[in-house]
């Protein structure tokens, strides 16, 4: 199987298999929408979709801890795989009850402070209502945040891991034709505003189809984010990504 180190699975929760299908994909980062619903961290896109037994952890955090405890790694291929959690509410409340959660996984997740990062099996990374200002209190934490553009004009070190964007709210390009060579410029300095702060990039909002993902690889976007797994898993491969 080849594993796409750039392969990012957008709202992984609502494939058939939730992880497993991304994995057998080859893929390297899966994304996970949570709601805090009494005292449980529920997966799901809305509200109204939560169901008791699709928690994180059953979903996500248990096997991925039991595919690391047999073979060393989530994805054999990729050093270090990435969780996004992306939180839809109150994340002041979620960030104590997700701690919990992660506490029998330490060990296997990548951690850092202000000065060093040390990666490990898996990277947690919160999007959507993030506390940011909650971890940045941190001297020591094994959970990050995923910035936006505005938080790299003064980045807080040892916080941010990855950087965020939507799409369509910088380069109103819709899946035909050719992006301007000013839209072109402004996403080169978009990844190497990232790149020079040791951090990754993304977008979400791109037309979802090849000629998206091919602007994304030429720029040099760290993550390529499908919901298409088997048809983007195909053209990463044919490129040797």
């Amino acid at each position: 199987m080849n594993v796409h180190a750039r392969a990012h699975s957008h709202n992984d929760y609502e494939h058939t298999r939730p992880l497993l299908d991304a994995l057998n994909a080859g893929f390297a980062s899966v994304e996970a929408d949570i709601y805090l619903v009494d005292g449980k961290l529920l997966v799901a896109h809305d509200r109204k979709d939560v169901r008791p037994e699709r928690t994180l952890e059953a979903l996500y955090l248990r096997p991925m801890m039991e595919r690391i405890q047999r073979t060393g790694s989530v994805q054999p291929g990729t050093g270090t795989f990435q969780l996004m959690i992306d939180i839809k509410a109150n994340s002041a409340d979620v960030l104590p009850i997700l701690d919990r959660a992660l506490k029998p996984y330490e060990r296997w997740l990548s951690h850092g402070g202000s000065t060093e990062y040390i990666p490990n099996a898996l990277e947690i990374i919160l999007s959507g209502d993030r506390p940011t200002r909650q971890l940045a209190a941190r001297r020591e934490r094994n959970i990050f945040v995923d910035a936006r553009i505005e938080d790299l004009k003064s980045p807080q070190p040892g916080v941010f891991r990855m950087v965020s964007e939507a799409w369509l709210s910088h380069i109103p390009w819709f899946g035909s034709g050719l992006i301007s060579r000013q839209q072109r410029a402004w996403l080169s300095d978009y990844v190497r505003r990232a790149d020079d702060l040791g951090i990754k990039s993304r977008f979400w909002g791109l037309p979802d189809t090849p000629a998206g993902w091919r602007i994304l690889d030429a720029a040099g976007v760290s993550w390529i984010g499908t919901d298409k797994l088997d048809v983007c898993a195909a053209w990463m491969a044919a490129r040797g990504l």
